[in-house]
């Protein structure tokens, strides 16, 4: 995922498995997710993303819709254009669209149900890769001890 939004193959998944109507989600509340398992993200990004899920889930599809709708002034928004940009990438696919499934409420139902998992695996310093080591003993077939090995070694 990068500022200029999801990936489409990801955003029709998740239209496809998650939505049949608006605002009628096939995706159970506090149960179901869509997931989108990434390398390291932008900060920027991160942060948008954190922000546009944690307020999806405390307001209403309405609300949360008005909140993206930008501002003549870019000061007066409620939103940064990041966040506008992401929820835009989001929008339903073409060929996915029907009268009931294309509003901006129906987006904002579905984003409720996204989660994004991210891995710092590329950074000289991965926080991630460290405690992937960490728990590979414990994950070691039969209680053997596995010894963690570097990137790229035999």
């Amino acid at each position: 995922m990068t500022r200029g939004g999801f990936p489409r193959a990801f955003v029709e998944i998740a239209w496809r498995s998650g939505s049949a109507s608006t605002r009628s989600v096939l995706l159970r509340e506090d149960r179901d997710a869509t997931v989108l398992v990434t390398g390291g993200l932008a900060q920027d990004v991160e942060r948008a993303w954190s922000t546009t899920l944690r307020e999806a889930l405390q307001t209403s599809p309405d609300r949360m819709v008005e909140r993206l709708t930008a501002a003549e002034d870019e000061d007066g928004s409620q939103s940064s254009r990041v966040q506008r940009d992401l929820v835009a990438s989001f929008a339903c696919p073409e060929a996915l669209r029907t009268p009931d499934r294309s509003d901006a409420a129906s987006l904002v139902c579905l984003l409720r149900h996204l989660r994004l998992i991210s891995f710092d695996y590329q950074r000289p310093t991965s926080r991630d890769r460290g405690l992937a080591l960490a728990d590979m003993p414990a994950c070691s077939p039969f209680g053997r001890p596995v010894r963690p090995r570097r990137y790229g070694s035999a």
